[in-house]
């Protein structure tokens, strides 16, 4: 009766544990900005329709005369992460650089987030948006934008700036399918976590008899507490973390 009182006060004592380690990641802020290039581009002009002896003649702003393929593609820029981001924390201002256009033809702003709240500003270039400023960079927070250039169907951005305690990461999706983008469906975190829960208690169960079995005969020394006990605290540690990745700490897209 003793044994399994102290084995279910063990149980209790590692969900305490768990509790209180996801309570810890669930008051933990970080301060984030996450931007995607939609890909691949929408092709809206044949750059054949104007071979041969076709009258058509396609101009840019500038007069210049385009003579390639014209892609549409997507922007987006937001605060994934928990606080506001200052203007005052701005050490470098953003920038995101597109690799594979040769030149941006027209560029319009599709969504703003509290437009009259965040008041975006920003400069545009031949292969880049830049010189970011903002009055309120509040979370999920921020802009879509709609690009029309010529260059290469598959583009690539890259976010670059300084920014106080603050990381700039590239929303990457989970899976890509014709439709376009698509997150890991929750069954399948469900079951990833699953398995890793079934590991977690197989683990604890083993030690648990490990540690009686060696304590009836003797041979118990402190280093197997430490094998036995220790380290599938760790692993239940590495556990919760994972399913606070899964489930609590996912960047999406949030307009």
């Amino acid at each position: 009766m003793q044994k399994t009182i102290n084995f279910f006060g063990l149980i209790v004592g590692l969900i305490g544990l768990a509790i209180g380690i996801v309570s810890y990641f669930n008051t933990v802020k970080d301060k984030e900005i996450s931007y995607n290039v939609l890909g691949p581009s929408y092709k809206v002009f044949d750059k054949e329709a104007i071979e041969g002896e076709s009258s058509l003649k396609i101009f840019a702003k500038d007069s210049s005369k385009i003579n390639q393929n014209i892609y549409l593609t997507t922007i987006s820029i937001w605060n994934s992460g928990d606080l506001t981001i200052n203007k005052s924390d701005v050490r470098k201002q953003i920038a995101i650089e597109l690799k594979g256009i040769n030149k941006i033809i027209d560029f319009k702003v599709i969504k703003e987030i509290e437009s009259g709240v965040s008041k975006f500003t920003y400069e545009v270039s031949k292969d880049s948006i830049y010189n970011f400023d903002w009055n309120y960079f509040d979370p999920k927070h921020g802009l879509k934008f709609q690009v029309l250039y010529v260059g290469e169907e598959n583009i690539t951005g890259k976010l670059k700036g300084n920014i106080l305690e603050t990381d700039l990461v590239e929303f990457v999706p989970a899976e890509i399918n014709e439709d376009g983008i698509e997150n890991s469906s929750k069954i399948t975190k469900i079951v990833v976590f699953s398995i890793f829960i079934f590991i977690g208690i197989t683990t604890i169960i083993l030690s648990y008899a490990r540690i009686r079995k060696k304590k009836k005969t003797g041979e118990l020394r402190n280093f197997d507490f430490i094998m036995y006990v220790i380290y599938p605290i760790i692993l239940c540690i590495g556990i919760l973390y994972t399913g606070y990745i899964l489930f609590f700490k996912i960047t999406e897209v949030p307009f």
